[in-house]
């Protein structure tokens, strides 16, 4: 290849890696804006995540969404940036035959889909993947092939590409990260104070309302509970085991349960939107509702209820029979027992008390929750709910 097409496709791959890294720029940046939104409750800005993934973008927020304190969002946004310089002065020298910042550039793309890998690995053990945290996915490896292209073949041992990255092209490329790291952290915190302000404001508001309304009389003995009785919150859901925002409040109790510091009891009540059991309804919305509900009262007659509604949620929208069944050999539950339970006369008739008890709740939508006897409408995340519950418990306390 003559030496000025070499320098073009060099060029091109170059001019390539710099919109990529730029777009990774504008990536990050949206994550962490999303990130900080999760953080505090406040889901509006992630509907866009919600309509192309059933999760939305709440893996941005969860157990691996920060490290020591730092979104990965601000951290890749920082790393893409410096893609972004580096990529722009390595086109500058293009012509130059040997390029250490091409070099620099090729390391950057090794790390970026190195990084993409883990983070992909972490999305598939929970399950859960958000679309624009994908799209970096897919950005990382764009930058990573055209970083691959723009060096010389020679040069793309790791050994010798980090020797050659050593220098002003090392003293750059953590000059620009560290910089932009710290500029996206002041940013990210800056905004989540005022974040968390409003929403206390708002939280404070909302409070005193619910309480001005008054507690409502629970009989928990007539629920599913787990827990114990003297707990210094109790949290009653009555949700559809096929309703999708119940799956989200259910997580946000079951992770407010294992991180509080307060003793907290759960508590159950079946809602089904299924016409097949609940008559309530003039017509049904969720094809299995009915029967996901005897699933979780045959697994609770072997003391596995709540462990039933963690697959039956997790599980949407497999809730046919040949599933439940699944899900019983799951838990190594009695197999021929609950298939019996699952069409004994005896299951149906709890359901229908269940959804009674609903009824003289004054519920009529899924999912509603109370909180110490406190009526509330809706799903909350996990940092929502927390809030709420800790707002209300101080309010109480303070009295």
């Amino acid at each position: 290849m003559a030496i000025e097409e070499q320098v073009r496709q060099r060029g091109r791959m170059l001019l390539t890696l710099t919109a990529l890294a730029l777009m990774a720029v504008a990536d990050g940046v949206w994550l962490t804006y999303v990130h900080v939104n999760l953080s505090v409750g406040k889901p509006g800005v992630a509907q866009v995540c919600h309509a192309l993934s059933k999760d939305g973008c709440s893996v941005t927020a969860g157990e691996y969404g920060s490290i020591v304190g730092v979104p990965i969002s601000v951290i890749g946004t920082a790393g893409a940036m410096t893609m972004a310089i580096v990529a722009m002065v390595a086109w500058r020298r293009r012509r130059e035959r040997y390029e250490p910042y091409r070099v620099a550039a090729f390391v950057l793309g090794v790390l970026s889909v190195a990084a993409s890998v883990v983070m992909a690995g972490l999305s598939a053990k929970l399950g859960s993947y958000c679309p624009f945290c994908v799209a970096w996915y897919g950005l990382n490896i764009g930058m990573g092939y055209a970083a691959w292209m723009a060096v010389e073949p020679s040069y793309r041992k790791p050994g010798e590409a980090f020797r050659l990255a050593t220098g002003a092209p090392l003293l750059t490329l953590v000059s620009v990260f560290s910089l932009t790291l710290a500029a996206g952290m002041y940013f990210e915190s800056n905004y989540l104070k005022e974040l968390l302000a409003e929403r206390d404001a708002f939280l404070r508001a909302q409070i005193d309302l619910i309480r001005g309304e008054g507690k409502t009389e629970l009989p928990i003995d007539r629920m599913q509970t787990s827990g114990p009785e003297d707990a210094e919150v109790v949290i009653v859901e009555v949700a559809d085991f096929q309703c999708p925002y119940c799956r989200r409040l259910w997580d946000a109790v079951q992770l407010y349960k294992k991180g509080s510091k307060r003793t907290v009891r759960t508590a159950f009540v079946h809602y089904p939107l299924d016409i097949k059991c609940n008559r309530r309804l003039a017509e049904g919305a969720h094809l299995y509702a009915c029967d996901s509900s005897y699933a979780a009262e045959c697994a609770a007659e072997e003391g596995k209820f709540f462990e039933m509604g963690s697959l039956l949620f997790a599980g949407q929208p497999k809730l046919a029979r040949e599933d439940l069944l699944g899900y019983a050999e799951e838990l190594g539950l009695d197999v021929a027992r609950f298939t019996s339970c699952l069409d004994d006369p005896k299951t149906r008739a709890k359901v229908r008390e269940s959804l009674e008890l609903a009824r003289t709740l004054g519920v009529k939508a899924t999912p509603t929750f109370f909180v110490n006897g406190y009526k509330f409408e809706g799903a909350r995340g996990p940092a929502m709910l927390e809030a709420i519950i800790e707002t209300l418990v101080i309010a109480d306390e303070s009295e």
